[in-house]
């Protein structure tokens, strides 16, 4: 009868045990909290280096990452709903992450009592918008499309980069850009900037798009980007700048768009298909110099009627053999070379068609007639400026053609 009843005993207990047991687990519920935070403007981040969240006073820490590269760092953790966390980032600046790091400090209007960033854990699950390091600031949040309407923003000086020249406030990132306001003065790119699209001359005068020295214009290969969607457009891609479309590239698409991409010594890489002209408008590219890269050629359609990929003294690279491609766009007169007074030479090297010119010869005497050069910045090293359709060089340079817009020399030049 003992042994019945220490068995019963011991039944009972392990079935209060189990039940407590399964109680506390039912009690505990979690959620998925995502943490972020904003290091663009940190300039000290180690190399490859560490940031983290970390709670309380390093009582525990997660290590965040930046997937995208755009400067925001996030994670992700599980953690019990109802829970008052106290919490901060931190970020390595050196090679040992035991060492070399720096905390933030927390501004005491977003602080507790103890300098910390705090949360009460929710029973759902939660992201964090991404904050400023060291600040109460969240990061602006991006409009899906933004719009250069620089006429909102009297003391700009046309740079991509001020904030207040765009629709939404803030300059482009991962986000459709559109140029269509009439009248709007040049923007001008000079730095690093990662976009998902370009529309130049989207239902309204595009204007002009200028990259400079230093300027690397990225965009994204969710979708086509276009210069001269519906309206004329002009983009120019200057020494020291590059432009990459991570999709196709319609230059002059629409049937009444007027799109012009002028290369004078950046490089144009296209990774899916280039269409000049493709739509029924009109495109023009002008390779005076640098570098067109481009990936697809269609034989049909890449140049439309009416539209020309005019070659100097750049390099246009198409991937693949299409040499037959080239030399049938050629004898059409879509490719041409020096507006046409030069040559056109068509190579296949390594699985790349190449595409450069030689130049007409020089004349003893040229004038200065930009007229004749719808594509004229009014430099003096565009070829197409002269009559005899070279930049000066050992010969006699002559201004005598009224109304001729200014010509500008940045550069050494050697004449008769």
């Amino acid at each position: 009868m003992k042994k019945i009843f220490l068995t019963m005993v011991v039944l009972v207990l392990a079935c209060s045990l189990f039940a407590e047991s399964n109680s506390t687990s039912e009690a505990m519920v979690t959620s998925d909290i995502t943490y972020q935070v904003d290091l663009n403007e940190i300039t000290d981040l180690y190399d490859g280096g560490a940031v983290w969240v970390a709670f309380g006073a390093w009582d525990s820490y997660n290590e965040m990452a930046d997937a995208d590269a755009d400067g925001i760092y996030s994670v992700t953790i599980q953690q019990e709903s109802g829970t008052d966390l106290q919490y901060f980032f931190s970020y390595q600046t050196g090679a040992d992450p035991n060492s070399d790091y720096t905390e933030e400090t927390i501004p005491a209007e977003c602080a507790d009592g103890d300098g910390y960033r705090t949360l009460t854990v929710p029973e759902t699950a939660l992201t964090l918008p991404a904050v400023l390091y060291g600040s109460c600031d969240e990061m602006p949040v991006h409009a899906a499309t933004t719009v250069w309407n620089p006429a909102a923003n009297p003391e700009g000086t046309g740079m991509w980069t001020e904030d207040a020249n765009w629709t939404d406030g803030l300059s482009p990132l991962n986000n459709k850009v559109v140029f269509n306001v009439p009248d709007a003065r040049e923007c001008v790119l000079d730095v690093e900037s990662t976009i998902s699209r370009l529309v130049v001359g989207d239902n309204g005068p595009g204007g002009t798009l200028r990259l400079k020295d230093g300027a690397n214009l990225v965009i994204s290969a969710d979708d086509w980007s276009s210069v001269g969607w519906t309206h004329e457009a002009t983009m120019i891609v200057e020494e020291g700048a590059t432009a990459t479309f991570g999709h196709h590239m319609w230059i002059g698409f629409n049937s009444g768009s007027n799109g012009t991409v002028i290369l004078n010594g950046g490089t144009i890489n296209v990774s899916m298909m280039t269409g000049i002209g493709w739509n029924g408008g009109v495109g023009s590219v002008y390779v005076n110099s640098g570098v067109l890269n481009c990936a697809q050629l269609n034989p049909n359609q890449s140049i439309g009627d009416g539209s020309v990929i005019d070659i100097a003294e750049g390099t246009v690279n198409f991937t693949g053999n299409f040499y037959d491609v080239v030399q049938a766009f050629e004898d059409s007169s879509k490719i041409i070379a020096y507006g046409g007074t030069g040559d056109v030479v068509i190579d296949t090297v390594g699985g790349v068609t190449i595409v450069t010119a030689v130049p007409p010869q020089q004349q003893a005497t040229t004038v200065w007639n930009p007229a004749a050069n719808p594509s004229s910045t009014g430099l003096w090293t565009e070829y197409a400026n002269w009559t005899d359709g070279n930049v000066p060089f050992n010969n006699k340079v002559v201004f005598n053609v009224p109304d001729a817009r200014e010509c500008v020399l940045d550069v050494e030049s050697t004449i008769s």
